[in-house]
């Protein structure tokens, strides 16, 4: 109860409103955005390119717009499918539901079904990397290849513990989407990406994240996912790219370690300089390397 009276006075000098969703949409959408229907999500998606198919899914919070500086490289071999996740980017979560990481596989089984995806190169970043190995653990036969940059779910989220004991309670969560300091998420968001990216990039993360309904599902996904760090069962066939910033400060590198220990087709990749954000702050490496791990 306490913990709850402090979140509601400090929203009072913290409260930030919603964006308009059709605005965000509006402002954002690309002449080559497509929305679908699936389980009562509109979802968000574009498609480019022709060859193997692959699939690029976000982190927490984020937007398939982390992907922008690598897209157009990708689709000149790949048939390449950017998806914004239920509650995130431009996509929303209308149906409510608690978006943890097993409805999140079960979101992608039914997007590739919808579009005739068939084996695809799943590449994801954080949370989209911990959904992309999941996905493989429960459909290796519908897997071909797994890149994963620096993937959630193997570590405790790192914060406050009051802030855990605040995100786990639906109340505080109700109160805690409506705070967005900008200046307090530009900290964070810098330091989490090594200070490589550009204001304009952060403006465009900030806008979005402040669409009705996007700070919602960021709190609702991580309370879901404070709850269940994963079991790491070992993948044995699918060939594997793990590839990590030493400078990340969100997620350890020495996860990484751990990771490959499950892995018996894989190759890791660490990078100096980079952060948690490593598609963004220098798509041109990762590509490079992800080229060189598909296209031998």
């Amino acid at each position: 109860m306490i913990l709850l009276i402090v979140t509601s006075l400090i929203s009072i000098f913290l409260y930030t409103g919603d964006l308009s969703e059709q605005i965000i949409i509006e402002k954002y959408q690309t002449p080559n955005s497509q929305f679908l229907k699936i389980g009562g999500q509109k979802i968000h998606f574009t498609r480019h390119g022709k060859g193997d198919q692959m699939i690029l899914l976000h982190g927490s919070g984020q937007s398939f717009k982390v992907f922008d500086g690598i897209s157009p490289m990708l689709s000149a071999h790949f048939e390449v499918f950017a998806v914004d996740l239920p509650g995130f980017g431009l996509s929303n979560n209308q149906a409510q539901k608690e978006l943890s990481t097993s409805y999140y596989i079960e979101f992608l089984n039914k997007f590739m079904k919808k579009l005739n995806i068939s084996r695809p190169i799943l590449i994801g970043t954080s949370l989209g990397g911990k959904i992309a190995w999941r996905y493989a653990l429960k459909y290796p036969e519908s897997t071909k290849s797994l890149i994963l940059l620096a993937p959630g779910g193997t570590a405790k989220r790192k914060g406050p513990a009051f802030l855990k004991h605040l995100i786990s309670f639906s109340p505080a969560r109700s109160i805690l989407s409506k705070i967005g300091p900008r200046e307090l998420i530009l900290f964070n968001y810098m330091n989490s990406c090594n200070e490589k990216l550009s204001i304009q990039k952060f403006n465009e993360f900030y806008d979005i994240f402040l669409k009705q309904g996007n700070r919602a599902a960021f709190y609702n996904n991580w309370d879901a996912a404070s709850s269940e760090l994963m079991d790491l069962f070992p993948i044995s066939d699918i060939p594997t790219l793990l590839i990590w910033g030493k400078e990340d400060k969100l997620i350890s590198i020495k996860e990484a370690d751990k990771i490959s220990s499950y892995f018996s087709n894989i190759v890791v990749k660490k990078f100096n300089n980079l952060g948690h954000f490593s598609v963004e702050e220098d798509p041109k490496l990762i590509f490079k390397n992800i080229k060189e791990f598909l296209i031998p």
